[in-house]
């Protein structure tokens, strides 16, 4: 939630509630918009409502007629949008560990892309006089970035928290961390659920802050609503700790903190059976008050006379500079789609890409470069898959398209599935060659299986859940022993999913925690190739556990991201790091690395494809590139 005047802003049940608070103590409700689905975190800058709302990106609300907000639209982040701040025509999305996405917001309805500045981990963020301020959530840490130029944010420094990290603000000199779960430092019984409390910290240098004290608050250890937001009235800062409560801290002496009183919301079932207090999502000071938010009660308000909204100075916003020209990357031919290039698909010499809400692009690949050949303007495209004469493609909002490839980059639409549940957005397909099946992912805990053999009528057949949520290109499409396929479910371990009967089916899980969110596997001959710890294993099909009896490989250094098979040759993307690398399995047990073949990217590469032993590297906002 959001004050600023007399209006209250929320963020609950896929909607955005604006409240008349003239009355402090009798908010009225004056306005509200429905679908903005999984909403996180507000921000407001002028009359723009900046709604973080992980795997749906960023929407931006005109709220300028608090009575009829109106949605202007949403704009496709690089990654799950966990948090948002926003100043004059900038808003600065936290991407946990992609860091910062800085927006241009100026024209509200058709934001752009400026920058991705990383840090080690952003949950929430605050601007104050040209400086950003980000918690990292397990680094506990506090990043520093000055905003001189949004375009090319700089990284003044990583400062250290009690622990882990979320809620920040700034305010002058003083800065706020709200921490939660285990404590930095210690032996790890100190450290466990001892995180929680408030550091101040004195922000006069930003390349050296310095902790002035920290206040301690209960152990409470909860997972799932794990965040934690601070905000300050005069001087009683005001900290909301999920499940923990809300606390408020007299900081007067800014040395010394002490606690002034400590509020739970009221209790609600928890997942572990019993019950526990709801959490706190949200926290406003207001005029004697202090509102609240439930994760799963609701709205409520507390009643603390002497309690006043922030003092927010009006510090100047950041200035974008005009852009500078698009660089090449040297040793790749580069092709600009006109914004994010999230996946490609190479069918003979032509290379299908998805660039997001720049659409469906065409092109051909040659030993002289990259030749346009059509562009097909859907309103997004953010996956994109071949198999004989059709064009599969993850759609967002428009869900699952199945096009017929005609000549010179041609298209003719044949069908489309339903549109996903519950506001999912099409984010990633994988087309399983020999079956009439393709699994869809909306990057949340959800697998979909869909019939595609009637485009026309494209029917969901099969879902799965397993744990822990899909961030990326996780499933190997590739079928082994003639009827399986895999997907790296991150915590939750290893699936393998027979397609060989009527509809398909659960075939074995490995409930354990093996990979990372960023490590894929691939089909290497008749084995699944899976990266596992920095070393990878070769699976025959439907490989049962546990873990410890398979033989694991190394490469002589350590492998993370998404694999890609071309014959002996195999290809791995790290979004994360912007790496991509080759490596050569000629022996399957003792892969090498091909050393002039590795590259670290300003930009988060998407999964590798091959036109004739060339890499086609599919790099956001820096295009497609093709390696000479």
């Amino acid at each position: 939630m959001e004050l600023r005047g007399n209006l209250l802003y929320v963020l609950g049940s896929h909607a955005l509630w604006i409240y008349d608070v003239t009355n402090p103590l009798e908010p009225r409700q004056i306005g509200k918009l429905d679908g903005l689905f999984n909403g996180r975190q507000i921000a407001i800058s002028g009359s723009a409502a900046c709604i973080a709302a992980r795997a749906n990106g960023l929407y931006l609300v005109d709220v300028s007629d608090p009575r009829h907000p109106r949605q202007l639209s949403r704009f496709d982040t690089i990654e799950l949008a966990t948090g948002v701040a926003a100043a004059g025509p900038v808003a600065f999305v936290s991407l946990r560990v992609y860091g910062i996405e800085c927006v241009d917001i100026s024209d509200p309805a058709q934001p752009r892309h400026l920058s991705l500045t990383k840090t080690p981990e952003a949950q929430s963020s605050w601007y104050d006089a040209g400086k950003l301020y980000v918690g990292n959530w397990a680094p506990c840490s506090m990043s520093i970035l000055d905003l001189a130029n949004p375009r090319a944010p700089e990284l003044l420094c990583n400062y250290p928290l009690s622990g882990y990290g979320d809620g920040v603000m700034a305010t002058g000199s003083l800065g706020l961390a709200s921490t939660g779960h285990h404590a930095r430092i210690g032996s790890p019984e100190k450290r466990k659920n001892n995180g929680h409390g408030l550091d101040l910290i004195d922000l006069a240098n930003p390349l050296h802050p310095k902790t002035l004290s920290h206040f301690h608050f209960p152990p409470y250890f909860s997972r799932g609503n794990d965040f934690w937001t601070v905000r300050l009235s005069g001087n009683t800062a005001i900290a909301a700790d999920s499940h923990n409560g809300v606390f408020l801290v007299d900081i007067s002496d800014r040395r010394n903190p002490k606690g002034v009183a400590h509020l739970r919301l009221p209790e609600v079932p928890s997942p572990a059976g019993g019950v526990r207090p709801d959490a706190v999502s949200g926290i406003a000071p207001g005029n004697n008050v202090v509102y609240l938010s439930g994760v799963r009660t609701g709205l409520f308000l507390a009643e603390i006379p002497g309690i006043q909204p922030m003092n927010m100075p009006d510090t100047p916003p950041p200035v974008i500079p005009p852009a500078a020209s698009t660089s090449s990357v040297p040793g790749f031919f580069c092709y600009d789609a006109g914004g994010q290039v999230r996946g490609a698909a190479v069918s003979g010499d032509i290379a299908w890409i998805a660039a997001s809400h720049a659409g469906i692009h065409v092109v051909r690949l040659t030993d002289d470069g990259i030749k346009p050949l059509a562009v097909h303007p859907v309103p997004e495209a953010y996956d994109c898959k071949v198999s004989d004469d059709r064009l599969y493609v993850a759609e967002g909002a428009n869900g699952l398209a199945v096009y017929q490839i005609l000549p010179e980059g041609k298209l003719a639409l044949l069908g489309r599935s339903q549109k996903l549940p519950s506001g999912e957005l099409a984010q990633l397909v994988w087309r399983i060659q020999g079956t009439p099946y393709a699994v869809v992912s909306a990057r949340t805990g959800t697998l979909r299986f869909f019939n595609v053999s009637q485009p026309d009528k494209i029917t969901q057949v099969f879902t799965h859940r397993q744990i822990s949520l899909l961030y990326g290109d996780l499933l190997c499409d590739k079928l082994l022993g003639g009827k399986y396929i895999a997907n790296n479910w991150h915590s939750g371990g290893l699936a393998w999913y027979d397609l060989s009967g009527p509809k398909p089916e659960v075939a074995n899980r490995v409930v354990e925690r093996l990979n990372g969110h960023l490590d894929g596997m691939t089909a290497l001959n008749d084995k699944l190739l899976m990266l596992n710890q920095g070393r990878y294993v070769l699976l025959p099909p439907n490989q049962p556990g546990p873990s410890k009896t398979w033989k694991r490989y190394s490469a002589g250094e350590p492998l993370r991201g998404t694999p890609t098979a071309d014959g002996s040759m195999v290809a791995i993307s790290h979004r994360n790091t912007g790496k991509v690398s080759v490596y050569d399995f000629s022996n399957p047990l003792a892969a090498k690395p091909v050393r002039q073949r590795s590259w670290k990217f300003d930009a988060p590469p998407g999964t590798v494809s091959f036109w004739h032993g060339r890499l086609v590297i599919p790099l956001s906002y820096r295009g497609l590139l093709l390696e000479r």
